[in-house]
């Protein structure tokens, strides 16, 4: 036998090792050889160019622009005349006898890749230690390229017949790394046979161990190899590993070394296989332990109930939805409604932490709610949540979480996969900007957001700042979480202003709350404050500030003026009282206590939230004032409550506004999603259709310039301040100075629409450098 054999030699900026590697190729003791030098458009002065010639006619060169390695590689294979491919990376170097014994052990069959042992040296050419090839390669072959994790696998120590490549296909140029796995699983696929040599044939400068510490390398074979195990079978698995137990430890390591989605495509396998050959509590025992760790009483829904639905899936299309708490909120009052208006089309699985607090929200029984343990939840939560949707053969995921970093990377693992992903959003969009405690969840959030199929926002002016960065947003409203009433026709002579929240948060700015009551009571005196949410009145307010108990008696508020109620299951039963809301918060997500008390009637005098135009229209159907200013609130409050054909006015016009909200028209919206993102399968097209229906809309252009201009100055003042305090660094101050100037002067030359653009996306750069100082 003597075949031609092709080494192909990639290069880019190679000029430290080339030398030495073409050196290696030309000593092959077997002669038949072709030497095929491919430069990626290296940008070192010449230097590679000038090594890579100076050898004449011994090597084939040629030069290319710069597209990655697989580009050069693939262009080395359509260069080359041999039987055989052999690649040599230019750091790398030949055994003299490699070539030699690898044609030899071929035994002239087409079908057949060979591979030898390597040794690993450093920059200097030292030995740092030597890797054999485990010999479970020859026999799993595809497990080995997704288990394996100590010696890996090197295609520089192997021999491939060009025929292979050129039948099956070339290196995936879409690929940063990884592009030899992902050949290597077709090859295999398509039957090939591996035949190890146990001599060290190859010096490599290859550490895989330095390798996976990069973050990107990580992430590519997280997602190959989970790729590679969605074509195992059970007893490939099991037949590599042992048994069923040793697989499950292996998960179990796979999961802790970082490899989140390898992990969820392998615990699939083990549960789905054990189902497969009537092993259901063998498939119950590994659930319990590895994705719940919670006893079968606390986990909602039983172990062994979930096995049966595994096992018998319905033909409904399922929905997931993952939040990180079911307490008693807006999430849940939100979440509860849609659950009741898309049962009858939907499957509703609902997943969230274990947590011993009571709710006063009750899950609806047709609902299978999943709990598990706080910390595996927190944790490994992305690949836990991807588990149960591969398990529950689930075609769409609702996040709630989108500033936790593990349910962001849910939405990247999802990714090649049918389940298709929804951010559910309900936090004020500049939120994270303003909150130092998220300043790192800004970038990663718009990078997620990019994987997610669709955004779902409940206030045009979030989806609109958010649709400037990605292009997948959409606009539904939270639904009314009661019936309307027809009409405000009588006044009950009651003085109650009501505020609804969570009072221990500062957000809802329980200070504001008492400082603009104070005020009221000199006008109204017997008017009454009433609080319905959870609260801590011993607490400071703020760091370092005063509790609520010493603002009261700084405010000289009467005790029997004020009720703090705490969180109750009937707080309709506080609206239907009400005369008027009072919302005083530093930002909201959507307001949904707005629309709620709308359904009662009783009008809302808030202080202005960014998006509250799409709920309120100022003195229609209540009032908005500037952002503390606490006077001008204090004083439309007085006007509500002693005037009583004011107050039926703006009763009557919030509820022909909160009909817009109504339950089963939001539902119909959510379906609509739902059904498109499964049914379309084109992505222009989906797009289209979504915009049609749900696409964000600004109405008053002038009003979104004006307030992203003024939401902007302030994150910038507080990122200067927060940075200027820990770094003294403030490089970027005299651009920001300079930024409204030039949003006035733009607005001239280009209207307020492109000015907006503009602005947003200078404004990203911006902050995105001061969080880096």
């Amino acid at each position: 036998m003597n075949p031609k054999v092709s080494i192909v030699i990639p290069v880019y900026n190679g000029s430290n090792y080339l030398k030495e590697a073409i050196d290696s190729a030309i000593a092959q003791t077997y002669k038949n050889l072709e030497i095929i030098v491919i430069n990626d458009g290296s940008d070192d002065d010449g230097e590679t160019e000038k090594i890579a010639k100076s050898y004449g006619n011994k090597i084939r060169y040629y030069k290319k622009e710069n597209g990655g390695v697989a580009t050069a590689l693939n262009l080395g294979i359509k260069k080359m005349t041999g039987e055989y491919f052999s690649w040599l990376s230019h750091d790398d170097m030949y055994y003299p006898e490699k070539i030699k014994k690898q044609v030899k052990a071929t035994g002239g069959k087409s079908s057949t890749i060979v591979i030898s042992d390597w040794t690993i040296v450093n920059t200097n050419g030292r030995k740092i230690q030597t890797c054999a090839v485990d010999d479970r390669l020859a026999k799993y072959p595809s497990c080995f390229l997704a288990f394996d994790r100590e010696t890996h696998l090197n295609v520089c120590a192997m021999l491939i017949p060009n025929k292979l490549l050129k039948n099956i296909g070339l290196f995936d140029e879409s690929l940063p790394t990884l592009q030899d796995y992902k050949m290597l699983n077709r090859v295999i696929l398509a039957g090939v046979n591996f035949k190890i040599i146990h001599q060290l044939l190859l010096y490599s400068r290859l550490n895989h161990e330095e390798l996976l510490n990069d973050p990107i390398t990580k992430e590519n074979f997280d997602f190959v190899r989970s790729d590679i195990i969605g074509a195992l079978s059970y007893e490939d698995i099991i037949g590599y590993f042992g048994s069923k137990e040793d697989s499950v430890e292996n998960y179990r390591e796979i999961l802790s070394s970082g490899f989140p989605r390898t992990a969820a495509f392998l615990m699939e396998k083990i549960i789905r296989g054990s189902i497969g050959v009537d092993s259901h509590n063998a498939a119950k025992e590994v659930l319990l332990e590895d994705l719940s760790r919670l006893p079968e009483d606390k986990m909602a829904t039983s172990a062994s109930n979930l096995i049966s639905r595994i096992a018998k899936p319905s033909d409904k299309k399922k929905i997931m939805f993952c939040s990180g708490h079911w307490l008693t909120g807006g999430i849940e009052r939100v979440m509860s409604i849609l659950f009741k208006e898309l049962k009858n089309d939907y499957e509703i699985f609902l997943i969230t932490p274990y947590d011993e607090r009571k709710s006063y929200i009750d899950i609806p029984d047709f609902v299978t709610s999943i709990k598990i343990a706080n910390d595996l939840f927190v944790k490994h939560f992305d690949s836990l949540i991807l588990s149960y949707a591969l398990l529950l053969d689930i075609d769409v995921a609702v996040g709630f979480m989108n500033l936790f970093e593990k349910q962001q990377n849910l939405y990247k693992l999802c990714v090649g996969t049918k389940i298709k992903t929804i951010a559910s959003n309900h936090e004020y969009y500049f939120y994270p900007y303003k909150s130092p405690g998220h300043y790192d969840a800004v970038e990663r959030r718009l990078s997620a957001f990019a994987k997610c199929n669709a955004l779902v926002w409940p206030l045009n002016f979030n989806a609109a700042l958010c649709g400037m960065y990605v292009d997948n947003n959409y606009v539904i409203g939270n639904p009314n979480s009661f019936e309307t009433v027809r009409e405000k026709n009588t006044i009950s002579g009651a003085k109650v202003i009501l505020c609804v929240g969570r009072f221990n948060d500062y957000v809802k700015r329980v200070d504001r709350i008492l400082e603009c009551f104070s005020l009221v009571l000199k006008k109204v005196p017997d008017a009454k404050l009433v609080l319905v949410g959870k609260y801590d009145n011993d607490v400071p307010i703020r760091e370092g500030d005063i509790t609520v108990n010493n603002l009261i008696k700084k405010l000289a508020i009467p005790s029997g003026s004020i009720d703090f109620v705490g969180e109750v299951s009937n707080v309709q039963d506080y609206y239907s009282k009400a005369t008027v809301l009072m919302l005083t918060s530093n930002s909201e997500g959507f307001g949904m206590v707005i629309n709620e008390a709308a359904c009662f009637g009783v009008p809302t005098v808030c202080n202005y939230i960014p998006g509250i135009e799409d709920i309120i229209t100022n003195e229609e159907n209540g009032f908005i004032t500037e952002q503390d200013d606490i006077v001008s609130m204090a004083i439309r409050i007085c006007d509500i409550l002693t005037d009583d054909g004011l107050q039926m006015r703006l009763g009557n016009n919030a509820i022909k506004k909160v009909e817009e909200y109504d339950s089963k028209h939001v539902g119909d919206q959510w379906r609509y999603l739902f059904d498109s993102l499964i049914e379309v399968k084109d992505e222009v097209g989906l797009r289209t259709r979504l915009n049609n229906k749900l696409g964000y809309k600004i109405k008053d252009q002038q009003l979104f310039s004006k307030v992203l201009s003024r939401e902007l100055n302030e994150i910038f003042y507080m990122a200067i301040n927060e940075n200027s305090q820990h770094n003294n660094k403030i490089i970027t101050f005299s651009k920001i100075k300079r930024l409204p100037g030039k949003f006035r002067a733009n607005i001239k030359y280009e209207g307020w629409l492109k000015t907006t653009k503009k602005i947003a996306a200078k404004s990203y750069l911006i902050s995105r450098k001061i969080l880096k100082i």
